[in-house]
């Protein structure tokens, strides 16, 4: 009879059914599917807790990129001996009690998955105390299975050692990349999670070499500098500091103002409430801050955190928790760009402000006779009784209309250019000057593109832009997911600022009734088509990305209506051309971000001709 309720007590109470739940060895494998991705990710956890466990030192030591070896030390508070059991259990975890506390999370882990995930595809060793002056614990388990618990006698904080990962998946084994490229990320992952703790001192050994060492700094600044061997750059110079607040943001930036050229993305790390995360929506928004700062194939290179208060941010989203949603990601996405342009137009004015004013020169003191150079250099400025605009043949466009307009900017007009003497110009394309430091060059073309851009800008975000309205509708078919974003309210609102109208025309079609004044008169259908082609999800991000496109479109226009390289400019226009650039009151970079103005100083020039060592 007890042999047959033993027999009973045996047999599974799904037997025979379809469904069945998992065993907790094959649940802990699948969850270290979405935790353990490779050697960096497993880190990142286990270098996590140890902050979260308020360590000040935190020493790693890898083989074979992680592979073989991943071992973390910390003194950290550690772990009790009878709770060491309990830590490596599914879902425990002394971060959060309820799914209230989601809302307010600090902590770096608050899952409980992480490390019975880890433990799952290893043989995982932890070592843990609380206090030196009683003893600690030791755990093993291999592949999920408990080997042994048994005291430890060791110093304050936690030692975890990760060995043979994945040696019981070999199937996730052959997905690792080689070991050079796995140490590679491991070594990102550390230098990543140290900027966000200049405080803590880290460690790194690979294969028993010193990798990476980052003492403890004051700032995050400091830390970010000696990490990447910036120490020597200079604030201002070749990075900028961007801090602002408001909306419960509090937003800090370190902006490197040399452009990245490289698709490497090292440079370009976003946290947020002292997260290390992946963000489209974010990189996007620094790169809209850049916009007509950098040429089309460069890219900005920065250190972004942001620090977003409670309720504004859920990052329960993503299972190695790097990716996180805002509840509202428009007003973060304009707080970012704003701020860094606000920033770049203070700070890339011109190249040096003169600290003397240098006297301006009549246009009679420029009647020179012409002569050109087998280098192509003009010394004719030719002088006019009645002054000329600066235009095109085939354009409308001309400063004088411009400038009228520009004084109305909300801008404040510098005073840097108007004293600078002008001297001549090279291939009529540079016109070069004398400040009281040196010598400054301007392109003429990309100068007054500029200003030509700002003014069209100007009209474009008008509280109404002006319009005019088609005497025939244009009709757009487009496919239902497309017809469906762009019918969305806030869709046709954002749309509707930038100057077009828009309405339902029938299945999957949608008729424009009225379109922004600058659009050209005739072929606009073309330019409607692609400005409407790609769109995000998010109402906010098709605005930016219309206004983007619209941008483009301005800059494209700007370019075709202002003065040419090649085109001989008297001296009114010139005189004309730097009050101009006063009036802009930013940076005189062209809208496709070449630089408009180069300085030379006169060291600069002094060393060119050996005057000066």
């Amino acid at each position: 009879m007890l042999e047959l309720s033993k027999a009973k007590a045996s047999i599974s109470p799904y037997e025979g059914f379809k469904i069945k739940p998992l065993s907790e060895a094959t649940a802990n494998q699948i969850a270290a599917g979405e935790v353990v991705e490779r050697p960096s990710s497993v880190l990142k956890e286990l270098i996590e807790n140890s902050l979260d466990a308020g360590s000040t030192q935190i020493t790693v030591e890898i083989k074979n990129g992680g592979i073989d070896l991943i071992e973390v030390v910390d003194n950290g508070e550690g772990i009790r001996p009878e709770e060491l059991p309990i830590a490596l259990k599914r879902y425990a975890t002394s971060k959060i009690r309820s799914a209230k506390d989601l809302d307010e999370v600090s902590s770096y882990g608050f899952r409980g998955e992480a490390l019975p995930s880890i433990a799952s595809v290893s043989q995982f060793t932890i070592q843990s105390c609380q206090d030196p002056n009683s003893a600690g614990a030791e755990l093993q388990i291999h592949a999920g299975v408990q080997k042994s618990l048994k005291k430890w006698n060791g110093s304050r904080g936690t030692r975890i050692r990760i060995e043979n990962l994945f040696y019981n998946v070999p199937a996730r084994l052959k997905f690792l990349k080689k070991p050079q490229t796995e140490k590679s990320r491991v070594i990102q992952i550390v230098q990543s999670l140290s900027l966000l703790n200049p405080s803590v001192e880290f460690k790194l050994f690979s294969d028993d070499k010193l990798t990476f060492h980052a003492r403890a700094s004051k700032t995050q600044e400091d830390r970010i500098k000696e990490i990447y061997g910036f120490k020597q750059l200079k604030e201002n110079e070749d990075y900028l500091l961007i801090k602002r607040s408001a909306y419960d943001l509090n937003l800090w930036i370190f902006l490197l103002r040399t452009p990245l050229k490289s698709k490497s993305t090292k440079n370009q790390q976003l946290f947020v409430n002292h997260r290390l995360i992946k963000d489209r929506m974010l990189h996007q928004a620094v790169v809209n801050g850049f916009r007509g700062f950098l040429m089309d194939h460069e890219t900005p290179g920065y250190f972004l955190f942001l620090e977003v208060k409670k309720g504004g941010v859920d990052v329960n989203v993503h299972p190695q928790k790097a990716e996180v949603r805002f509840s509202n990601s428009g007003l973060v996405f304009s707080f970012i760009t704003s701020a860094i342009r606000k920033q770049l137009e203070t700070s890339f004015h011109s190249p040096h402000r003169a600290t003397e004013s240098v006297p301006s020169i009549e246009p009679s003191a420029f009647e020179f006779t012409h002569h050109q150079s087998p280098l192509g250099f003009s010394t004719e400025v030719q002088t006019r009784s009645h002054l000329e605009p600066l235009k095109n043949e085939s354009s409308t466009w001309h400063t004088q209309s411009i400038l009228q307009e520009s004084t109305q900017n909300e801008e404040t007009p510098s005073s840097y250019f108007k004293f600078l003497r002008p001297l001549g110009t090279l291939f009529n394309t540079y016109i070069l000057c004398q400040d009281s430091e040196g010598m400054v060059v301007i392109d003429q073309h990309a100068a007054h593109e500029r200003i030509t851009f700002n003014q069209l800008k100007k009209k474009s975000q008008l509280e109404k832009v002006p319009t005019k309205r088609l005497l025939i509708p244009d009709v757009i078919t487009m496919d239902p997911a497309r017809f469906a974003c762009l019918t969305d309210p806030d869709v046709l609102a954002a749309i509707a600022s930038t100057g077009f109208e828009l309405s339902e025309f029938g299945v999957n079609t949608l008729a424009i009734h009225e379109i922004p004044e600058l659009l050209p008169e005739k072929n606009y259908g073309t330019l409607i088509d692609s400005l409407f082609r790609e769109f995000p999800e998010e109402p906010h991000e098709f605005k930016e990305n219309l206004e983007d496109k619209l941008d483009h479109f301005l800059a494209t226009t700007a370019c075709h209506s202002s003065i040419r390289a090649g085109q001989p400019l008297s001296m009114e226009q010139i005189q004309e051309l730097l009050k101009g650039l006063d009036e802009l009151g930013h940076s005189p970079n062209c809208p496709h971000g070449r630089p408009a103005v180069v300085k030379f100083s006169r060291y600069e020039i002094e060393k060119w001709f050996k005057r000066t060592v």
